[in-house]
């Protein structure tokens, strides 16, 4: 028979290295999640403002410069990203980039967007030419329609292109009430508002996607489903107003 004294002596130091071990872990997790958020890219005050056209939950902010996603951004008067858009050179092709955040550069120095790359390839090529960014993060395919149909006819293009990305099937968002001062929360985004779980989270979609399967919501069972319930006709009608746009721009 193990003595009473004994006994309460084996559970009280059960207790103490239970509690050690959950401190340690604590404090390691601590040490993880302060690391991990110190590589997440910082922003200052928002780029966007709320926006006044019907069919638009937001659009950039004119004339203004931000941190933005780690880099810093120049929105110009037009409310475009890049420098002041000047007169049409006959000489130069004109080329009007609409889309959302891949369009607009989110994450890259304004040198790395598609439209500094695509002036250096078509430089590259004999064909000197302007590119606009109008891509606005964000922004699904009915948004992309509503923001040409808005900007483009004051910019004379050439050629009007639309990046597609599979997401601008879904539905315009609602329209938000944005703070001129307002500061983006970078971990508002994140699984449990975390920068360690979340890297750990995507450590694990690149694993099963490396062996061969691909996480649900990029399925493409999934992007299926988006684009019949609704996402196609949405798609179609956004392309179709681009089309009109284009026509009675006399741009390609």
């Amino acid at each position: 028979r193990v003595p009473a004294g004994h006994e309460m002596r084996s559970r009280g130091g059960f207790f103490r290295r239970l509690a050690v071990t959950v401190l340690a872990s604590a404090a390691v997790l601590t040490a993880l999640e302060a690391g991990f958020r110190r590589a997440v890219p910082a922003n200052d005050v928002t780029p966007f403002r709320s926006s006044a056209r019907p069919g638009l939950a937001v659009e950039l902010r004119p004339s203004f410069e931000t941190l933005y996603k780690g880099v810093d951004v120049r929105i110009n008067s037009l409310g475009m990203r890049g420098p002041e858009v000047g007169p049409r050179d006959p000489d130069r092709l004109r080329v009007a980039l609409c889309g959302d955040s891949f369009t607009f550069g989110s994450c890259v120095e304004y040198e790395s967007t598609l439209a500094v790359s695509l002036e250096r390839a078509l430089a590259e090529r004999g064909t000197p030419a302007d590119s606009l960014n109008l891509g606005v993060p964000g922004y699904t395919a009915e948004e992309v329609a509503t923001a040409s149909e808005d900007r483009i006819p004051g910019l004379a293009p050439d050629v009007i292109v639309y990046v597609f990305y599979a997401n601008d099937v879904e539905p315009p968002r609602q329209p938000l009430e944005i703070p001129t001062d307002a500061h983006i929360d970078p971990l508002s985004g994140f699984t449990l508002g975390s920068a360690f779980v979340e890297w750990t989270r995507i450590q694990v979609s690149r694993a099963v996607v490396r062996a061969g399967r691909r996480p649900h919501k990029r399925s493409p069972g999934h992007s299926r489903r988006e684009y019949e319930d609704g996402g196609g006709a949405r798609i179609r009608s956004a392309l179709r107003r681009m089309k009109a746009l284009s026509a009675a721009q006399g741009a390609r």
